[in-house]
């Protein structure tokens, strides 16, 4: 092929010398003004006192004169463009329909100063702090975000949204929403309630969601709620098929979730996920929960391992599994329960009249470490089985065995699960505190 060319260009297609030359230069111009643009930078500054250097033609938002976020601004954002926040104190904001490439995404960022812009008390007429709405392909990273009347942020109808390194307090009802949005990340933030319900809620068939590497504490409902809501049908990147497949929940810490009852992590309507090295701990009610409600099928292909859960005293069982769609998986965990009467499974239903038991449970598991008092599991809450009931009846956790809490905390040297590098030499109190400064 470059033989070709070359002799194109040297006299094989009877090109002369002036045309070789106006070819050249042609190629030369074509090349440089076919580059892509170079990402703009905005800068935004509080709104009192009033800056704006945006008209409908242009902005001119640099760091010495930062604008006021406004329409005009948001219009003229382009793929790859920064939008930076100095520090102050921001009304609630809304980013509709603003559209990023997977190769630049448009960034806005709240932590470039000292400090972190704060989004605070927002204008009566918005119930949530920041909206991103009929958008793709955002990253919304550095921000202090509390006191919502509802969600801290809500995700509407958008899809390839990442959240980044937030901090999301005291907001109303939720930390994190999102209604029929695919393609969703949550990652590195940190979420505190109380709320009336939940940290992170996904919820409207969005499908493949990536929840990684948060601080989700103290929420009256669930730390992380997945719901598939057949019910809400769809909206226009969503099929609204009420299933949500391709879950990623991994190296999250959750603590003190369920303060009136949920899980750590709530799945219903979830098909094909994967719960891998998150630490929950103290959770008032269950741990993780797996099963249908208003999601189309029970949540199925679910692969639990390499976590630790060490639930509170008189909290449920640590793990529920309701009208599942079965395939499920729970390996190389630690699971502990502080009640004396509930363990770690509550499963229903099952059918115990079944030849082959193992058919009818909707999971299998190995190689996990169980801590509990009376029973580690309840077969539709009538039959209570100990380990090594269970393991000669049903023939799983062939490789797993029981030990006590005090046996976790004196014989960490001994585990060889990820996760549990993290506790050594630590209390539970003390890994509380050592997590929190690292976040």
């Amino acid at each position: 092929m470059v033989l070709r060319i070359f002799n194109a260009f040297t006299g094989n297609l009877k090109m002369d010398f002036y045309t070789l030359i106006k070819t050249s230069i042609f190629c030369i111009i074509f090349i440089c003004y076919t580059e892509p643009l170079y990402a703009k930078e905005y800068w935004i500054s509080p709104p009192s006192p009033p800056r704006d250097y945006c008209t409908k033609q242009s902005c001119l938002c640099n760091k010495s004169n930062a604008c006021a976020l406004n329409s005009f601004l948001l219009k003229q954002l382009s793929p790859g463009d920064f939008v930076y926040f100095k520090k102050g104190v921001y009304p609630a904001f809304t980013l509709n329909n603003i559209h990023g490439t997977v190769e630049q995404p448009i960034t806005f960022n709240g932590s470039f100063s000292i400090g972190k812009a704060e989004v605070s008390l927002n204008p009566k007429k918005s119930k949530d702090l920041v909206e991103i709405k009929k958008s793709s392909y955002l990253i919304l990273t550095g921000f202090n975000i509390n006191h919502s009347p509802r969600a801290g942020i809500r995700v509407n109808n958008s899809h390839h949204i990442i959240l980044e390194s937030n901090k999301l307090t005291n907001n109303a009802v939720w930390g994190i929403f999102t209604n029929h949005s695919n393609y969703f990340t949550a990652t590195n933030n940190i979420i505190v309630g109380p709320a009336e319900q939940h940290g992170i809620y996904h919820s409207n068939s969005g499908d493949n969601v990536k929840i990684t590497s948060n601080f989700i504490q103290n929420f009256n409902g669930c730390g992380v709620q997945i719901n598939g809501d057949l019910s809400m049908g769809g909206a226009a990147n969503v099929k609204g098929d009420g299933i949500i497949s391709n879950v990623e929940i991994s190296n999250n810490y959750f603590s003190g979730n369920g303060l009136v009852g949920g899980s750590a992590i709530n799945l219903d309507g979830v098909v094909d996920g994967n719960i891998n090295n998150n630490i929950i701990i103290n959770n008032k009610a269950a741990g993780i929960s797996i099963f249908k409600g208003d999601g189309a099928v029970g949540s199925s292909l679910i692969n639990v391992s390499d976590n630790l859960m060490i639930m509170a005293k008189r909290a449920k069982w640590a793990v529920n599994i309701k009208n599942s769609g079965g395939k499920n998986s729970f390996t190389n965990n630690i699971m502990i329960s502080q009640d004396t009467f509930r363990g770690i499974y509550d499963v229903l239903p099952v059918d115990l009249s079944a030849k082959n038991k193992t058919e009818v449970v909707p999971f299998t598991a190995n190689n996990n470490l169980y801590g509990y008092g009376r029973h580690l599991i309840a077969l539709n809450d009538e039959h209570y089985l100990p380990l090594d009931r269970w393991q000669k009846n049903y023939k799983i956790d062939k490789n797993s065995s029981k030990i006590a809490y005090k046996y976790i905390m004196s014989n960490q040297g001994k585990l060889s699960l990820p996760v549990v590098e993290l506790l050594k030499k630590r209390s539970i109190a003390e890994f509380n505190a050592y997590l929190f400064l690292l976040l």
